[in-house]
């Protein structure tokens, strides 16, 4: 990719703010350098001597479990991000490892240039200092989890007050779980049934999938355990239930709310920085929500949404839109005074009634579970 790594940092928080002339002084200590996708940048454990900006491409950022050596995934970065400044600031070794995912073009900015930039500009160490405790508080987290799912990898199996609901969906999608999912909380009982880690079925008493959802979702404590289809020792066929939230004109009764929504939201915080918010909102959640990839949420030049979606519509996607929509207006309410008056099941108008009949506005009350 052609065009000057300097001029690349200076559209990079925390660097797009300091002054052009900041830049000019580290021109030695910046090189642009290419690498081929599953080559690893460095590894745990070494010194850290350079920051890193991604112009393009994906890597991840990952530790080794401790026993099984096999890769707890933390994070996933791409074009804007950054890494390796927390060795920079701290001194200590490389926390993480990172191994590109794509083909990556990088900005490689030496420790030296990096001091002279802090020298010189230091307000930018509040907004990095920020970011490495945010980095620090997931990653730590993310490992925790990942740790106790891989310790008992045969039947999984813990505490949701230690691995919340939303995480063990999580892992049951990502390992294409073909079994069963038990969930207990005191007396209460559940029991959600997958294919390829698509759910089928969820049975938890009297209740409907939505409203049995909605209560797990709202579990902090109890327990679960994940059975694969080999360890059962009965097999159960599971028939889907005809449920208004695999209605076909489901995808058309939100897109039309996304629509209307984006449209109310420019007026307030402008369209270029609901690009910016949407942008945030789906790098945080496809690693939850993989579906999320599919949908088409184009803000500029017109608003446009488009739910794409592989099989039916289930209440799983309804779940992955409703979180994804309440963390973009959540993070514009963050940015823009005059928000608080922002009132999306107005925004719904007569659409409301279908709306709350496939329980979209409880899905989003419990978007703020996902802490993103």
């Amino acid at each position: 990719m052609s065009g000057n790594p300097l001029d690349y940092i200076h559209t990079v928080p925390p660097f797009k703010d300091l002054p052009a002339e900041s830049f000019q002084c580290i021109a030695d200590n910046v090189h642009q350098i290419n690498f081929p996708a599953g080559k690893i940048i460095f590894e745990a454990g070494e010194k850290g001597d350079s920051l890193y900006i991604i112009r393009e491409g994906i890597v991840q950022v990952y530790v080794l479990e401790a026993d099984s050596k096999e890769k707890i995934i933390l994070s996933q970065l791409s074009s804007g991000d950054y890494f390796g400044e927390m060795a920079l600031l701290t001194s200590e070794p490389r926390s993480a490892s990172i191994e590109t995912l794509t083909d990556v073009t990088l900005i490689r900015m030496d420790k030296a240039g990096f001091d002279r930039l802090i020298k010189t500009n230091p307000s930018i160490l509040l907004p990095l200092t920020h970011m490495l405790s945010q980095r620090l508080k997931d990653a730590n987290l993310q490992r925790v989890r990942s740790e106790k799912l891989f310790h008992s990898r045969i039947a999984p199996s813990g505490s949701l007050k230690e691995i919340p609901f939303y995480e063990v969906l999580k892992f049951c999608e990502q390992n294409s779980l073909t079994g069963k999912l038990h969930l207990k909380n005191k007396d209460t009982r559940a029991e959600i049934y997958f294919t390829k880690g698509n759910v089928q079925q969820v049975l938890m008493g009297n209740l409907n999938e939505a409203e049995a959802l909605d209560v797990l979702m709202q579990w902090n404590q109890g327990s679960f355990v994940v059975e694969p289809s080999l360890f059962s020792l009965e097999e159960k066929k599971v028939k889907k239930k005809d449920k208004i939230s695999m209605n076909k004109n489901v995808p058309a009764l939100l897109e039309a709310l996304f629509n209307q929504t984006f449209e109310k939201l420019i007026g307030i915080v402008g369209s270029q920085i609901l690009k910016e918010v949407v942008g945030y909102a789906l790098k945080e959640l496809i690693p939850f929500f993989p579906t999320l990839e599919k949908c088409t949420f184009a803000i500029v030049p017109k608003v446009n949404t488009k739910l794409e979606f592989d099989g039916e519509w289930s209440d799983k996607q309804t779940l992955a839109v409703a979180v994804f929509l309440q963390t973009v207006i959540k993070n514009c309410r963050s940015m823009v005074v005059g928000m608080n008056y922002f009132d999306i099941e107005k925004t719904a108008g007569k659409n409301k009634k279908e709306l709350d009949s496939i329980s979209f506005f409880q899905y989003m009350a419990h978007a703020n579970e996902f802490a993103i």
